[in-house]
């Protein structure tokens, strides 16, 4: 028997990546040594100019510096990280390009939209060489 829909006879499988929907449970870990690391995080880009991205040189991720405009972007962990009561610790390396000022903040709470969340850590003016190292305790 022929069938009408000119594909009937191809394969039909359809794949597609399905992520954990809960918590995630500390330790959190992110090392964005594999591109697939972006999987783990929403970028939120308002103003639809230049934004994060991974860089395969590095294994890390990255902003580009923008000579015109500052930036407000932010990388925002997709699924809630669960901390429990008690003392909860973020720690992360950081970088900039060259002598070029660079400044970023680090922000924490039950939202992902960062108007509703709390700033834990500044960094400020801070340039290649530099503290590349960042170190909160929670309590």
């Amino acid at each position: 028997m022929e069938k009408d829909w000119p594909f009937a006879s191809e394969n039909d499988t359809m794949r597609t990546v399905v992520f954990h929907e809960g918590p995630i449970q500390p330790p959190f870990i992110c090392n964005f040594d594999m591109e697939s690391d972006m999987d783990l995080w929403n970028i939120l880009n308002p103003d639809n100019d230049v934004t994060w991205q991974w860089n395969e040189v590095g294994s890390n991720v990255e902003i580009l510096y923008d000579f015109n405009n500052p930036l407000n972007d932010y990388l925002v962990t997709k699924y809630p990280v669960h901390l429990k009561p008690g003392t909860a610790y973020i720690v992360f390396d950081y970088n900039a390009y060259a002598t070029y000022p660079e400044s970023m903040a680090v922000l924490y709470g039950q939202s992902a939209e960062p108007v509703e969340m709390a700033e834990i850590g500044r960094m400020e003016g801070f340039v290649a060489g530099g503290n590349p190292y960042f170190l909160k305790e929670l309590e």
